[in-house]
């Protein structure tokens, strides 16, 4: 036999309680039935008795009948006679008829005689005092009226037949048999209905204990399993929770507590999802009617799986992965809802996104940069050329030429500088220079750089970068490196980190730049802003890294730029100002070169922070 589960359960106890409703209605049916059986029976019998009394005395006989002394003692003893025989060989207990005077009833034929020898029946005219109203309302009536009463002469069952005489006298014709005799029967009925009633409830108990072993066999195990529910439940590294149709939370594991900053489970079911969520999720969609968006489909096809922005109760919000799935739960369907802190995986896949762009630029970048160095070479060299044979007038061969045209170095010197020639040849060389720059960039992203690795002091690094940007900044004649407030964060006890020193110092110039641009914007716009570095050194035990950070107080980095920070050739400067691979080639140099981290922080009107991680030790 199946072991019980809460349905079939449900089943077996409906299916007893039937069985035993049936029972008793079979009983108390069968009962009814006999009972009304018996009675039928003896009403019949009482009926045929009563009709037949008429024919025990003469047809005037309640005509004659209007007073005690009215009818003779022979007469009466007669009739008496009569329904004695008749009580007699019916079995009847009395037969008697009753007429009706002033209001009042009086026997006027009976069996009983007190003295059949010397006296008129006791019972001739004796009034019947406290009567049952039956006999009083059987005058206005034309049919019989079947009675059990309980009176002075013992418990009986009557019929009342209504007659009338020749002279229109109405009397009741009665016969009364002996209830006790009829409640033997009745009672031997019920006792049969109630044994046979027991036998087939006998019959049902060795099932019942079948029925009763199997389910505290389904209980057991049911324990078992909630506890086994449990305990997975409260030690799940994630957050799991259970949530209501009508979205409200009703059990969580520690997890949960810890995910979102909350001190107890009460507190907990307090909330609500959208408690726990921004006003908008990250698709500008309203958090409350997203939420019911994404329970109404887990309730319909029994799972889903979206990634929701959470927000901690300390304010704090998160990405996250959220499976809702449906679930069967002491017969109410709930939502299992298992939430997992994404964040740091989508910052990693972001900088592997990342990271592949570089790697699939590099090659791109070392074709460009070969390719442009030909034509460059020659650019560059006939722009030198081109400077010597026009602006040197003690070279031979350029007085040679000038005579040859009849005129002089002088003349030709003096017509360049009228013609600002001498401006626009240097304006070529300086170009050229600067695509000799950019192009070196490129290699130097294309190329693992085959620099030495040695040990350095972090916070002389970034000393020494302090001290460059202050001395070359003056390029920028907007802007001086030397108004910035410098604020400074170094732990005590730095160790020695292992890298390519320049190259360090190559991307940490890069920050600062491009930090000192975004500051001077701003403070072209307010007159009144002071800008400022914060510069943390600190080092990550656990990672077993040096942490440096150069945080700026600038206009800050919306969302979509900060994913696109660290693209080649990407950048919001002006054109003509930047190249936009300042920061795509630092990031290469931090996590391909020295096999760091680079990231960046920022919030539109709150400044950005850069996080450059280096390992202590270089593999």
């Amino acid at each position: 036999m199946r072991p019980l589960n809460s349905h079939n359960r449900s089943l077996f106890i409906l299916s007893i309680i039937v069985y035993i409703s049936a029972l008793l209605l079979y009983g108390y049916g069968s009962n009814f039935y006999h009972n009304k059986e018996i009675l039928e029976h003896v009403d019949i019998k009482l009926y045929n008795g009563a009709i037949s009394i008429k024919f025990m005395f003469p047809d005037d006989f309640h005509d004659r009948a209007i007073d005690a002394q009215s009818i003779s003692i022979d007469e009466d003893k007669y009739i008496a006679n009569n329904l004695t025989r008749l009580v007699k060989e019916a079995g009847f207990k009395y037969a008697y008829t009753i007429i009706k005077k002033d209001d009042k009833l009086f026997f006027v034929a009976s069996d009983v005689i007190a003295d059949p020898e010397n006296k008129r029946g006791t019972f001739y005219y004796y009034e019947y005092e406290d009567a049952d109203k039956n006999f009083i309302n059987a005058f206005e009536k034309e049919t019989p009226t079947y009675i059990t009463v309980t009176d002075k002469w013992g418990p009986v069952r009557t019929v009342i037949v209504p007659e009338k005489s020749p002279g229109g006298i109405v009397y009741l014709a009665c016969v009364d048999y002996d209830i006790s005799y009829v409640k033997g029967l009745l009672l031997k009925n019920m006792l049969i209905s109630i044994a046979t009633v027991l036998f087939f409830l006998l019959l049902a108990i060795p099932i019942i204990k079948v029925y009763t072993n199997s389910y505290k066999e389904f209980i057991e195990n049911l324990k078992e399993s909630e506890k086994k529910y449990r305990d997975l439940f409260e030690t799940s590294m994630d957050s799991l929770l259970l949530i209501s149709p009508e979205r409200a939370f009703l059990d969580c594991n520690s997890a949960t507590l810890n995910l979102f900053n909350i001190d107890s489970k009460e507190k907990f079911l307090t909330l609500s999802s959208i408690d726990l969520s921004p006003t908008h999720q990250s698709d500008g969609a309203l958090s409350s009617k997203k939420a019911i968006e994404m329970i109404d489909k887990a309730i319909l096809n029994g799972s889903h799986f979206f990634e929701w922005k959470h927000k901690r109760l300390n304010g704090k919000e998160f990405d996250a992965s959220v499976l809702l799935t449906r679930v069967q739960i002491d017969d109410r369907t709930l939502l299992q809802g298992t939430v997992r802190d994404i964040s740091e995986e989508k910052k990693t896949n972001e900088l592997l996104i990342q990271s592949e762009k570089m790697m699939s630029v590099g090659g791109l970048a070392a074709g460009m940069a070969h390719e442009i160095n030909n034509p460059l070479a020659g650019m560059i060299q006939n722009a030198n050329v081109l400077s010597n044979r026009l602006s040197d007038k003690t070279m031979p061969a350029n007085k040679k030429a000038a005579e040859n045209a009849n005129t002089t170095m002088e003349s030709v010197h003096q017509y360049m500088e009228n013609r600002d020639i001498p401006r626009m040849v240097k304006s070529i060389n300086d170009s050229g220079m600067r695509i000799v720059s950019i192009v070196e960039s490129m290699l130097n992203f294309a190329r693992k750089s085959d620099l030495s690795f040695s040990t350095h002091d972090p916070t002389t690094l970034l000393e020494n970068v302090l001290l460059l940007a202050s001395t070359k900044y003056d390029l920028n004649k907007k802007f001086d490196f030397k108004s910035i407030a410098i604020e400074k964060r170094y732990d005590e006890a730095l160790p020695m980190v292992v890298c390519t020193g320049s190259e360090i110092q190559q991307v940490l110039f890069n920050v600062l730049n491009n930090g000192a641009h975004a500051m001077s914007e701003k403070q072209a716009l307010d007159k009144d802003y002071q800008p400022k570095f914060c510069l943390k050194l600190s080092k990550e035990i656990e990672a077993n890294m040096v942490r440096i950070e150069v945080i700026d107080n600038g206009p800050g980095i919306d969302i979509e730029t900060c994913k696109r920070v660290f693209e080649p050739f990407f950048t919001t400067k002006p054109v003509g100002v930047g190249t936009g691979l300042g920061l795509s080639v630092s990031y290469f140099i931090i996590t391909e070169n020295h096999k760091g981290t680079m990231e960046v922080e920022s919030e539109l009107g709150k400044g950005t922070n850069f996080i450059i991680r280096l390992p202590l030790e270089q593999k």
